[in-house]
């Protein structure tokens, strides 16, 4: 199962980024290497990105 971003994803997980200081191409990276999904039950997922001092995740039923 691939993860696919929607607009307002991006602009969430953009805007986080910037408050953490973290480069938002890091993340973009992260993504299309697929590294930052964890299935939770049958139809949750959860996406987190870490890199040495924060965790940005989100859920999408």
């Amino acid at each position: 199962m691939l993860i696919r971003w929607s607009r307002h994803s991006k602009q969430r997980f953009a805007e986080r980024a910037a408050k953490l200081g973290i480069n938002y191409g890091e993340i973009e990276l992260a993504v299309k290497k697929q590294k930052v999904k964890l299935k939770e039950g049958k139809k949750k997922i959860q996406n987190n990105f870490q890199n040495r001092r924060n965790i940005i995740d989100s859920s999408k039923n």
